[in-house]
């Protein structure tokens, strides 16, 4: 049985892994829009632990400072959603502009295999991590359940689409697992 490992940081390394691939020459080409966007080459080691370093200080600054902040200026501000949402894209667009800016365009795209992006994704995160994921789904799940049963119609249909959202991250979280289980 593997060692357990015990990490946050893991969480924001799987996220970012999925944004990187090797081409068929080798090189590590990245792809800030994911399977809907181009890939940039990266020249060498350096330039993709740099850009790869960049993108998890991105996703933390936006987990931790940004969504918070958007949550409490929609709640208190009462600053339109539609706005937030257009504010984080537009600084996404910025970001990622600024960091491919003088990298070759690659020929390749990110394919839509799935399988691959969740090995990809389970091979840098930890099991703490993974295991974290699951539990907390786990309990949106069931905190969807509970509002299915005693909410109004208009709640309970969105607490239904919100349980199968977070039922599938919960599938698909330990079908993660258990992939890292079988291939150290």
């Amino acid at each position: 049985m593997p060692r357990l490992q015990v990490s946050a940081v893991g969480y924001f390394d799987g996220l970012v892994d999925a944004m990187f691939k090797k081409d068929v020459r080798g090189r590590d080409v990245f792809y800030p829009r994911g399977i809907m966007g181009k890939g940039f080459i990266l020249p060498d080691p350096a330039s993709t632990a740099a850009v790869r370093a960049k993108m998890i200080g991105f996703y933390k600054v936006l987990i931790f400072v940004v969504i918070p902040l958007a949550i409490v200026s929609v709640k208190f501000l009462h600053v339109s959603p539609i706005a937030i949402l257009m504010f984080i894209g537009a600084g996404k667009w910025f970001h990622e502009r600024r960091l491919t800016a003088g990298y070759a365009i690659s020929d390749e795209r990110l394919s839509w295999n799935l399988a691959e992006a969740v090995r990809r994704s389970a091979r840098s995160q930890s099991y703490f991590s993974l295991w974290t994921r699951a539990l907390l789904n786990l309990a949106l799940l069931a905190g969807s359940a509970f509002f299915v049963i005693d909410g109004s119609p208009g709640v309970a249909l969105m607490a239904l689409i919100s349980g199968a959202l977070f039922g599938t991250f919960f599938c698909l979280i330990l079908c993660m697992i258990d992939w890292k289980r079988r291939r150290p």
